[in-house]
């Protein structure tokens, strides 16, 4: 393993600079990250890393736990072993946003610059034998999108939202509904972190 994380260093320092250029721009170097995210898998085929930028204005690149102590074990021999940096910052787990919404669909602009989210609203319609839920997504905003963009961005959205705990500890499948029909019992979406931290997580 040792071997393996050195690799992955190595290979982050040589491109580092050039990935938080493209990233400063909005443009990540997607062979660049890919091999990045390959050699982490090569440690542990269950590890996976982002970058993020939060609104202190640091770069971070965070790695998963996804919740699992086994990971959580690996990922802190890998910090041990991560190079000096000014520009980065290497974090273990994407906490829950603890902002308001409004601040977080400011920041992150999921959907893109000129969408205005008004409210997202969700429902649970299917909750699982290990406690994992299947959620609907209604999200009330001031233009149209295609369902999959939105399907892709809101799965990227409750990443960032709920961390990364409760969305790979809670989160199976995202089903989304353009109107708001009154036979969905929708919820805003700031209840959802609530409900989720005192559900039964396996």
């Amino acid at each position: 393993m040792e071997t393996k994380i050195k690799q992955f260093w190595e290979y982050f320092e040589k491109e580092s600079f050039f990935i938080l250029e493209g990233f400063k721009y909005g443009i990540v170097p997607k062979e660049k990250f890919e091999l990045l995210d390959y050699l982490l898998t090569n440690i542990h085929p269950k590890l996976q890393l982002l970058i993020n930028r939060p609104p202190n204005g640091e770069i971070q690149l965070v790695f998963l736990t996804k919740g699992r102590l086994s990971l959580k074990v690996i990922i802190t021999e890998i910090l041990k072993r991560a190079p000096e940096n000014e520009y980065w910052v290497f974090k273990m787990g994407l906490p829950p946003w603890n902002g308001t919404l409004e601040e977080f669909c400011s920041h992150y602009q999921f959907l893109g610059p000129d969408i205005y989210i008004y409210d997202i609203y969700f429902d649970i319609y299917k909750i699982h034998s290990n406690g994992k839920v299947n959620l609907h997504i209604h999200v009330e905003k001031n233009k149209p999108l295609p369902k999959y963009f939105i399907n892709d961005s809101m799965r990227i959205f409750l990443l960032y939202y709920l961390g990364d705990r409760l969305f790979f500890k809670k989160i199976v499948y995202l089903k989304i509904v353009q109107k708001k029909y009154r036979h969905i019992n929708f919820i805003p979406i700031y209840e959802l972190k609530t409900l989720l931290e005192f559900s039964r997580v396996t």
